[in-house]
């Protein structure tokens, strides 16, 4: 019984507990009534246990068609059962179902619960109708005659539970007022809180949109960006793009990256990019293309896929830094490099960078090789148990060494110069003129430095 009295808070529910409680209190106050009638009218047996029948024959049809989810058929079915089981019959009764406002307001009330505001007023314009065609039918003597005459008990039953049926259906009005109210407190707060957040991720977005905003300003404004598609054609050129290649937007986009290429790399060159792209892993490496007049530009160049929702790449974004001028300077330095080596062995000369601080010397390879020694620029790695100082001559040995002491600790940018022998491999004796200077940083001091070289005058 708990179930019938406990309005359930979900709105989506309460049609289907209206149609399962109402067809319960509809039975119970109808089955009353009838045993009532019985009591009083014992000889009509007959026609109240057809009556009961009915009753529970509407009772199980609504109930059966509630129970499969057919609600609102229920509900049409339930509203239109009761109106005629009380409309129709008691004309021939003339008991408690007789015509009055409050046996009929019951069955409109359930309308109105059970068929919504339409329904409701449908239901209560048929019963007007239907009251008033009875009555003239009646008047005109066309109905037979009363066959129940009550006492005042029964009339008072006959009052008192159609008028019990309107409180019961009051109740649940009453509650499901309640329910309501509460659910739309419910929703407004929760609209509430949605609204602020929903303000709140507005914001955040707009914030999120700024951000990404400034940072493709930044991105354009630094870099030479591109996107492409899966197929390596472009999709996307910025402006630095057009700039250093040479080509205008138009005449790149839907071309394939290739139109850029150099001839400069071999073709195994691309294999760690395409091993990369094949794993949807992000690349780095630097690159000679080729710009629209024919000029070759170098970029460092740093790929990155775009993934889907399914894990796979649809785009790759380039992020390219020029660095034609780092390359020109390099190759520069590489060629006065090769100049200075091709110098020094010309002129058989070898250098040396001693570091003041750590002791440290370099020698190049012309320097061991004046010696007789087979070896690549490095420090000295003596494999005689001889240092440079322990290859001098006995006679020039102390002199050379306070000559280059001295000019340590004066600090001076003057040139030292000494002449001195150096023991070669196969025992013989080099005369050796040995130059150097201190070198000075930016600001005009003296560094830790002192690069030197040696000549063979033998």
């Amino acid at each position: 019984m708990n179930n019938i009295f406990h309005v359930p808070n979900k709105e989506n529910n309460y049609q289907s507990y209206m149609v399962y409680a109402l067809t319960i209190i509809w039975s119970l106050i109808t089955a009353t009534v009838l045993f009532i009638e019985l009591f009083y009218f014992p000889h009509l047996w007959s026609r109240w246990l057809s009556l009961l029948g009915i009753v529970l024959f509407i009772a199980v049809v609504s109930l059966s068609l509630n129970h499969f989810r057919r609600t609102r058929s229920a509900s049409w079915i339930l509203t239109m059962m009761l109106w005629l089981y009380i409309t129709i019959p008691c004309y021939s009764t003339g008991g408690i179902f007789a015509p009055g406002i409050l046996s009929q307001m019951g069955v409109i009330l359930t309308a109105g619960f059970l068929l919504g505001r339409r329904g409701g007023l449908a239901i209560g314009l048929l019963t007007i109708v239907a009251d008033f065609g009875l009555a003239y039918l009646q008047v005109s003597g066309h109905l037979p005659d009363a066959k129940v005459v009550h006492d005042p008990i029964s009339r008072w039953f006959s009052a008192i539970v159609p008028f019990s049926t309107i409180l019961v259906l009051q109740y649940y009005a009453i509650n499901h007022l309640r329910t309501s109210l509460v659910s739309l407190q419910r929703e407004i707060i929760k609209r509430k809180e949605a609204e602020l957040i929903k303000d709140k991720t507005v914001d955040d977005l707009s914030e999120r949109e700024k951000e990404l905003r400034d940072y493709k300003y930044a991105l354009d404004i630094s870099s030479i960006v591109s996107i492409s598609d899966v197929d390596g054609r472009l999709t996307f050129v910025n402006e630095n793009f057009c700039k250093v290649s040479k080509y205008s937007s138009e005449e790149l986009l839907n071309q394939p990256h290739s139109i850029l290429w150099s001839g400069v790399h071999p073709p195994e060159y691309f294999d760690g990019l395409a091993s990369a792209m094949k794993e949807g892993k992000s690349y780095r490496g630097e690159f000679c293309n080729k710009a629209k007049d024919g000029s070759f530009y170098w970029v460092d160049t740093t790929i990155v896929p775009f993934l889907n929702d399914e894990g796979k790449v649809y785009q790759y974004m380039s992020i390219n830094r020029d660095i034609t001028l780092k390359k020109e300077a390099l190759e520069q330095l590489r060629a006065s490099e090769e100049r200075y080596k091709s110098i020094i062995a010309v002129s058989n000369t070898g250098a040396w960078e001693y570091n003041v601080d750590t002791h440290q010397v370099w020698y190049s390879a012309q320097y061991f090789a004046m010696l007789g020694i087979e070896k690549p620029e490095g420090a000295w790695e003596d494999t005689e148990g001889m240092s440079w100082v322990d290859r001098l001559h006995p006679d020039d040995r102390e002199r050379a060494v306070d000559i280059f002491d001295k000019f340590l600790s004066e600090g001076t940018t003057e040139l030292y110069e000494s002449f001195f022998r150096m023991k070669h491999k196969n025992g013989d004796w080099v005369s050796i003129w040995s130059r150097a200077r201190r070198l000075n940083d930016k600001d005009g001091n003296i560094t830790n430095i002192t690069l030197g070289t040696h000549t063979d005058i033998s």
